[in-house]
Order: structure tokens, then sequence, then C-alpha cells
């Protein structure tokens, strides 16, 4: 499930640390938080939403967010809808509009998304992480794991379940992106371009609003599906 919010900014500077600033309201808006939220899985916590990076006109610009659980997508709309404004760090934007769509019809096993990579998951149940790339020996195995590991936290897997999954890079030379974690103690060097899935076809809808790592609030592993319609 996918709402696009629209909203619109009084200066026309970037906002610093946004994505720090707009996890948190999400945080605020569904009660889901690391301490007591109930989506884990083999002890670890799995956030139940991804969002993209602003997509700027001039001051007006919109975010869109997305999540496989229909109560957590029901509570972020709801949220936006008590008030026409929100505060992000020192900025006041107002909300112009929000439109909300249900799962994306899929009908194929195989969709073609745009991400971003490298894409972050759990290696183990220690909270241990691994940034991956396309060109990473483990890469499908790794992403396979934490896409079952994630359903199964959110309840639409049960224990004993597997699923067919596999992704592939499209691109050679996909785009080059630097994204600075907004404390500033670390830079990313990312590639955007074109990934093949394929899968099982009741899955894939699941897949495509929940992403396919642990990055998503950064854009890393955060799916645009481009072959289909939404």
């Amino acid at each position: 499930m996918r709402i696009i919010l629209k909203m619109q900014k009084k200066k026309k500077q970037k906002i610093e640390n946004f994505q720090r600033y707009f996890q948190s309201l999400l945080h605020k808006a569904t009660g889901v938080h690391g301490t007591n939220s109930p989506f884990r899985y083999n002890g670890n916590f799995y956030i139940p939403w991804s969002f993209s990076f602003p997509q700027s006109n001039k001051n007006e610009f919109q975010i869109v967010i997305t999540t496989p659980i229909h109560d957590v997508f029901s509570k972020i709309v709801y949220y936006f809808s008590l008030s026409n404004e929100i505060v992000l760090g020192r900025e006041t934007l107002k909300i112009i509009g929000m439109e909300t769509f249900n799962f994306p019809a899929i009908k194929e096993s195989k969709i073609i998304v745009k991400t971003l990579s490298p894409i972050i998951v759990y290696k183990n149940c220690d909270n241990d992480r691994v940034f991956l790339f396309p060109f990473n020996k483990n890469w499908n195995d790794f992403i396979k794991n934490n896409v079952i590991s994630r359903l199964k936290a959110f309840n639409i897997l049960q224990d004993e379940q597997d699923i067919s999954f596999h992704i592939k890079a499209l691109n050679s030379f996909p785009k080059k992106v630097v994204y600075k974690h907004p404390r500033g103690n670390s830079i990313y060097y990312g590639s955007f371009g074109e990934f093949e899935i394929l899968g099982d076809l009741q899955y894939l809808p699941y897949i495509i609003d929940m992403g396919v790592g642990m990055g998503t609030s950064k854009g890393f592993g955060t799916v645009k599906l481009i072959n289909k319609v939404l």
C-alpha cells in the first residue's frame, strides 16, 4: 500500500536531516519503535515502511511512503489527515495533498524495478549488517533471506514457509550517487539502476511495498515498479 504526500515549504533550500526527522515522524504516527515493536524475527527488528527521497519542484515536493501492513498504512494516513501542517526540525511544512493506493496489481512473476544499491541487510541474528552490491558473491542469497525474514516478521509468511525469489541488476553501468548520513558521520556511495525480480506472484506486491533491504528510509532497497501501472 502506498501514500503520496504532497507538501509545500516556505524556504527553497534543502531541509537538513530530512530522512531522520521524517523517520521520527513515522515512528510517532504508528507508535512503532525498536523497543516496543512487534515486527521482529530471529532477534532482529524490522521497520514496517519505506519512503522515498523528496521529489522537488521549486518549493513544492512529494514523498512516497509504502508499507505492506494495513494497520500501519491506516495509522499513517490518519496522522497526516489530522493537520494541514507538519514540523521537520526547524521547518514547518504545509500539506497540500495526499493520495493513497492499494497494493500494485501484479500479473506476472517477473517485474522490473528501480532501486538504489547497496542493499543493506542483516547478516545474522545479532543486528550485524552487510552492504550488498550486485557484484557481491552472495548478493541474491542475503537479500532473499532478508526478504523472507521481513515477511515473517510482518506475519505474511509462517515460520516454516519459503518463497521463490531472485534479483539481478540489468544495468552494466548504473548511475552513481552519494548519500551522506544525516548526522554527518558516514558517507555511502551507491548505484541507482534497474533490477529484475523473479518471485512468487502472491508475495511480489508485499515485496514492492516493503522494499528489499534495511536502509529503505535512505532510498537503499526502496523499489519503484516501472513495468506495471500502479
